[in-house]
């Protein structure tokens, strides 16, 4: 089975282009409830905003998951979420781009990501009963699941990591109080309404913790 390591990845590809600040996470790093283990890193890059890397695991990594969240601050692109995840041999990729854009997002934008997406429209798709974000996920985005597919599932993540980051060079600069607001009003609802992360890690580690969690650490507010 292919490693999927698209933190270490997105790490890599933004420090050959940019300064990474550590952030100290304190006692959130490293957290631990009916035997899952949450470990938590997360860095502000000079010009754009915050990265933060989440990983968990179960069952001596039979469950696992890993998510990458990077959100602008200082540039007018979506917000980005890679997430790939393992239960037993069962696999689930998914890249999200959410509208958080304060002018609309050049149609040209997307055109790459599309190109990744219709390279893997051969593989099964992952279904769900939707999610109130849905109306502001830009369709170019990906959600794949299935047995076997480890190495495309690691090369489109890759993918969608690589043209996103290399398209922060020539996205426009933006006001970072009014990009933050926008970034604020989706963790408000996101708070509020749920997903599939935080609802995992409220009911893991309590509300309060959760709310910090993603607030704080995945996304930088």
């Amino acid at each position: 089975m292919t490693k999927t390591d698209i933190g270490n990845h997105m790490l890599e590809t933004l420090h050959r282009q940019y300064v990474l600040r550590k952030n100290d996470t304190g006692a959130d790093a490293h957290l631990r409830a009916k035997g899952i283990r949450l470990n938590t890193e997360s860095w502000e890059v000079e010009g754009i905003g915050h990265l933060c890397i989440m990983r968990m695991n179960f069952l001596f990594n039979l469950v696992c998951m890993e998510t990458v969240v990077l959100s602008s601050v200082h540039k007018d692109v979506p917000l980005f979420n890679v997430d790939t995840m393992r239960f037993g041999s069962t696999e689930t990729f998914m890249a999200e781009l959410y509208d958080t854009q304060l002018e609309q997002w050049p149609p040209e934008a997307g055109k790459a990501f599309d190109a990744i997406k219709d390279q893997n429209r051969d593989l099964p798709d992952y279904e769900h009963s939707g999610h109130w974000y849905d109306s502001i996920l830009f369709p170019c985005s990906m959600a794949k699941k299935g047995k076997g597919y480890s190495g495309r599932f690691a090369k489109a993540a890759n993918d969608y990591i690589d043209v996103f980051v290399k398209q922060l060079k020539n996205a426009a600069d933006c006001s970072a109080e009014e990009k933050t607001a926008k970034t604020t009003e989706f963790v408000d609802r996101l708070i509020a309404e749920g997903g599939p992360a935080v609802d995992t890690m409220v009911k893991l580690f309590g509300k309060q913790t959760a709310d910090r969690m993603v607030r704080r650490h995945m996304y930088g507010i």
